[in-house]
């Protein structure tokens, strides 16, 4: 099921790729570390622990083209 948000365990909340990629380089240069996502729903994230894919949040965004 796609739902365009995935809890972050680093800031312990929902996010998307956008606010993903806003906080990833948010963070000093020198120190960026990627993200620990989980299933955004939290009866699931209870009870599987799954862990979700965020790809790209951690590359520039290209901003003349979005995927």
């Amino acid at each position: 099921m796609s739902r365009g948000t995935a809890f972050c365990e680093e800031h312990h909340r929902n996010i998307d790729i956008d606010e993903a990629r806003q906080l990833y380089f948010a963070q000093p240069e020198e120190s960026r570390s990627r993200f620990v996502f989980r299933c955004g729903d939290p009866l699931c994230r209870r009870m599987l622990r799954p862990l979700v894919a965020g790809v790209l949040y951690d590359k520039p965004a290209d901003l003349s083209e979005k995927k």
